[in-house]
C-alpha cells in the first residue's frame, strides 16, 4: 500500500467529504462578512432589516452542515480503521511461519499503531483543505477592508476552555471501557503472536482466535470509539460555535443597550480571531504528515515481508476426515536457511524416514544438529525446499497443510498457553474425562478455574504449564503428538513417571509420539531412536546402543 493507492481506493468518499467541507467552509466564511458589516454598521444590500435573521440562518446552516459532514467522517474513519486492522489480522492468519519468524512481534505492533495513524488521514486532509479555504476567505475580506491589522481580544478564552474541560469529563466513562477493550484486544493479539505455532496447528483454534476473539473485540472497540468520537465532535461544535453566539451578542446587543461605538478595527480583530484556529490546524498538521509518510513505509515493509496465502485463504484441501492416520513419510526432504545475501548457512537433509501409527520415536542430537528444523518440517510450520512430505501415502500439497496440521498436536520448547478457550473445549472440572487427565498429570490441587472466562489460569510453573499443555493436546484427540524437550522442565520424579508410565499409556491409547529429548536414561522406552548431526540422520534404529556409542556414532 502507498499514498497514491490509498487515496485512489478511497477517492470517492474523500472527494465527497472535501466538497461538503468546502461548502461548509464557504458558508462559515459568510459569518465574517455579516459580522464585519455589523461592526461598521453597514446594512446588507438586499436584507437591510432582517440581517440578524440571515445571520442566525447562516449559523444554523453551518452547524448542521458541520454535524452531518463530521459525523460521516467519523463513521468513515472508524470503518476504515476496522478494515485496515482486520486486513492485517487476515494476513497474519494465513502467513507461513517462516515469514512470521523474520518479522518479529515488534514490527506487528508498530504496524498496528501505524494503521491507527493512517485511519486519520481523511479527517486531517479535509480539515487542512477547509482551514485553507477559511484562511483565504478571511484574508481576502481583510484585504478589501484595509491592509492594517488591529489588536486581538481574547477575554473569553479561559471561560470557554473551562466549559470544554467540564464537558470532556462526561467522556471518561466510555474511555475507560474502551481502554479495557484495548487491553483485552492486545491480550488476544499476544496469544496470536506468542502462540503462532499452536494456532497454525489447529483450524478450529485459528478460526476461533481470529473471528470470535480478535475481531469481536475490535468490533466492540469500534462502537465505543465511535461513541467517544461523536461526543468529542459535539463538544467541539459547542465550543466553536459558542464564539459565534458571543460575538453576536457583542455586535448586536452591546451596541444597542450599552451604546458602544464599534470601530472598524474590531472587524480586523474578529478576522484574526476567525483564522487563528485554521492556522493552528495547518501548523499542527505538518508533524502528522511526516508520521504518515513513515507509517506508509512501515506498512509497505510489512506487506513485503509477509508471505500470506491470501488467494487460497478460503480454499483448504480437506481429505476425508474419516480416514485414519497410518504414517508420515519424508521423501528426500531438504531445507536450507539462507542469509540476507542469499547464502545458505545450514542445510537439513536429504531426509528419508517414515513414522508409523502407534510408534514412540525419540529424537536426539546436539545444538545445531537439525532437531528443531526437523520438528518444524514435521509440524508443517516449515515447507520443504526440496522433496515431499506424505501422509498415508498421499503428498501433502500446499493447500492441504491445514488438514495435515489438524492431525498433529505439538508442545514446543517455548510453548505458549492461551488465555482463552480458542479450541471450544468443554472445560468442566466435573467432567470425568477431564478429571481423569488432571489426575493423570498430577495437577488436581494446582489448577484454578477462572470462572469469568471459563478456562484454567496459567499462573503455573514451567513444568506445570507443560503438563497443562499436554492435557489440552490430549483433549484435541489427534493421532500424532510431537513433544520438543517436554520433560526438560519437569522435576526428576515426574520425569521418571512420564517416561515409565505416561509414554506407555500414550502408546496404549494409539497415539504416535515423536519426542525430542536428551534424557538418555529413558531411551529404552522408545520404539525407535533417531539421532541428528550436522543436518543428517546418523542413527535410526531401536535404542539398543549405549550412551557413549550414541554420542560417537557416525
Amino acid at each position: 500500500m502507498n499514498i497514491r493507492h490509498y487515496f485512489y481506493r478511497h477517492s470517492r468518499p474523500i472527494i465527497v467529504f472535501i466538497v461538503l467541507g468546502a461548502i461548509n467552509s464557504l458558508v462559515s466564511s459568510l459569518v465574517l462578512i455579516f459580522i464585519g458589516h455589523a461592526i461598521r454598521q453597514q446594512p446588507l444590500p438586499y436584507f437591510p432589516r432582517f440581517d440578524w435573521l440571515m445571520f442566525l440562518l447562516i449559523i444554523l446552516t453551518s452547524v448542521t452542515l458541520s454535524y452531518i459532514y463530521q459525523a460521516n467522517i467519523i463513521r468513515f474513519t472508524n470503518n476504515n480503521l476496522y478494515e485496515l486492522e482486520t486486513s492485517i489480522l487476515d494476513k497474519l492468519r494465513f502467513a507461513d511461519y517462516e515469514s512470521f519468524e523474520k518479522l518479529g512481534s515488534e514490527k506487528i505492533y508498530a504496524t498496528l499503531t501505524d494503521i491507527k495513524l493512517l485511519a486519520g488521514i481523511p479527517q486531517n486532509l479535509i480539515t487542512f483543505v477547509n482551514s485553507s479555504i477559511i484562511i483565504i476567505c478571511a484574508l481576502a475580506y481583510m484585504f478589501v477592508l484595509s491592509p492594517l491589522s488591529a489588536l486581538l481580544i481574547l477575554s473569553l478564552v479561559v471561560g470557554l476552555t473551562g466549559f470544554y474541560i467540564l464537558r470532556n469529563r462526561l467522556i471518561e466513562k466510555d474511555l475507560n471501557k474502551l481502554r479495557d477493550l484495548q487491553n483485552t484486544y492486545y491480550r488476544h493479539l499476544r496469544d496470536l503472536i506468542m502462540g503462532f505455532k499452536e494456532v497454525k496447528l489447529s483450524t478450529v483454534r485459528n478460526d476461533n482466535l481470529t473471528e470470535n476473539f480478535l475481531k469481536r473485540t475490535l468490533k466492540q472497540s469500534r462502537g465505543y470509539d465511535r461513541k467517544t468520537a461523536m461526543r468529542y465532535m459535539r463538544n467541539g461544535l459547542v465550543g466553536g460555535y459558542s464564539w459565534y453566539m458571543v460575538l453576536g451578542i457583542v455586535l448586536y446587543v452591546f451596541p444597542k443597550f450599552l451604546h458602544l461605538n464599534t470601530a472598524s478595527s474590531l472587524t480586523f480583530v474578529f478576522a484574526i480571531l476567525y483564522i487563528m484556529g485554521p492556522v493552528a490546524t495547518i501548523v499542527g498538521a505538518i508533524p502528522f504528515y511526516t508520521r504518515m509518510k513513515i507509517a506508509f513505509e512501515r506498512i509497505n515493509a510489512l506487506e513485503r515481508d509477509i508471505n500470506a496465502t491470501s488467494p487460497h485463504a478460503g480454499h483448504r484441501d480437506m481429505p476425508d476426515k474419516g480416514q485414519n492416520f497410518e504414517s508420515i513419510f519424508f521423501n528426500n526432504v531438504r531445507y536450507s536457511y539462507t542469509s540476507r545475501n542469499k547464502e545458505q548457512s545450514f542445510t537439513l537433509g536429504p531426509l528419508n524416514l517414515e513414522i508409523g501409527k502407534g510408534e514412540i520415536v525419540f529424537i536426539m542430537g546436539g545444538n545445531g544438529s537439525g532437531k528443531t528444523t526437523f520438528v518444524n518440517l514435521l509440524t508443517g510450520l516449515y515447507r520443504p525446499a526440496a522433496g515431499r512430505i506424505m501422509m498415508n501415502g498421499e503428498v501433502v500439497s500446499m493447500r492441504g497443510y491445514s488438514f495435515y496440521c489438524d492431525q498433529l498436536s505439538a508442545i514446543f520448547t517455548n510453548n505458549h498457553l492461551f488465555s482463552e478457550n480458542y479450541n471450544d473445549f468443554e472445560v468442566d472440572t466435573e467432567d470425568p474425562y477431564l478429571r481423569k487427565h488432571i489426575e493423570l498429570f498430577r495437577l488436581t490441587s494446582v489448577l484454578q478455574m477462572n470462572k469469568e472466562r471459563g478456562f484454567f489460569d496459567n499462573n503455573l510453573s514451567k513444568g506445570q504449564q507443560k503438563r497443562l499443555a499436554m492435557i489440552y493436546a490430549l483433549m484435541e484427540d489427534r493421532p500424532v503428538i510431537i513433544l520438543d524437550e517436554w520433560a526438560a522442565e519437569q522435576d526428576p520424579g515426574f520425569r521418571a513417571y512420564f517416561y515409565r508410565e505416561l509414554i506407555p499409556w500414550l502408546k496404549n491409547q494409539g497415539k504416535t509420539v515423536v519426542a525430542v529429548t536428551h534424557d538418555d536414561a529413558y531411551y529404552s522406552y522408545a520404539d525407535r531412536l533417531i539421532k541428528f548431526d550436522f543436518g543428517k540422520i546418523v542413527y535410526d534404529d531401536v535404542p539398543r546402543l549405549e550412551r557413549a556409542d550414541l554420542i560417537n556414532y557416525k
